[in-house]
């Protein structure tokens, strides 16, 4: 039993771990066994890495896709955000573990607009995120608060992208991890576009 996380059950967290093995377990969902996993409570009034890790030899995740962890590659580093729950094993024990839930790295998202030199793909990946948040992904950040990262993701598609949304006055007005206010409504993106950030860093 991952008695280590007793005290975050039922709380999101974002995680960061090496990916070991992965199979189906007793209900189904593919499972992967992460190693060197080190958990935080999930905030945005905070640079994540602030945050006092609570660390494990391994933890199992759930809830991912079969193509998210790229098995032939030497580094299978993973962050993303999850919630701690119980789950049963393939021999019917049970333990804690985690199970992913949509997750918006915003460090990803300014490393990935940097890298960008069209000003369509910057203001793409923009929409996407706050798309994302608007749907209620947790968002964080390793190196700067997230709450404060989010209004400034919001400033910069203004400023990308003035013509496409004249309606951005009460745009952040959430929450840790709340709606994008009327986002949908202002800024509408074929779903290809969408898709590009991803909630794993």
């Amino acid at each position: 039993m991952r008695d280590q996380l007793r005290p975050l059950e039922g709380q999101l967290v974002v995680f960061t771990g090496r990916a070991t093995e992965k199979q189906r377990q007793a209900d189904g969902l593919l499972g992967i066994c992460l190693a060197a996993v080190e958990v935080r409570p999930h905030r945005t009034d905070t640079a994540m890495r602030l945050v006092e890790p609570i660390k494990l030899d391994h933890a199992w995740i759930r809830g991912l896709a079969d193509d998210d962890v790229d098995f032939r590659g030497l580094l299978r580093s993973m962050a993303g955000v999850a919630r701690v729950i119980y789950y049963r094993r393939s021999d019917g024990s049970v333990d804690l573990g985690l199970r992913a839930v949509p997750g918006v790295c915003l460090d990803n998202i300014w490393r990935r607009m940097k890298a960008e030199p069209r000003k369509e793909d910057r203001t793409a990946l923009l929409v996407s995120a706050v798309d994302q948040i608007e749907d209620g992904a947790a968002y964080w950040s390793w190196w700067t608060r997230a709450d404060k990262d989010a209004q400034a993701l919001a400033k910069a598609l203004d400023n990308h992208e003035r013509s496409m949304a004249m309606n951005l006055g009460a745009l952040l007005a959430a929450p840790s991890h709340g709606p994008c206010n009327k986002f949908r409504e202002t800024l509408r993106l074929r779903g290809s576009q969408r898709q590009q950030a991803r909630g794993f860093a």
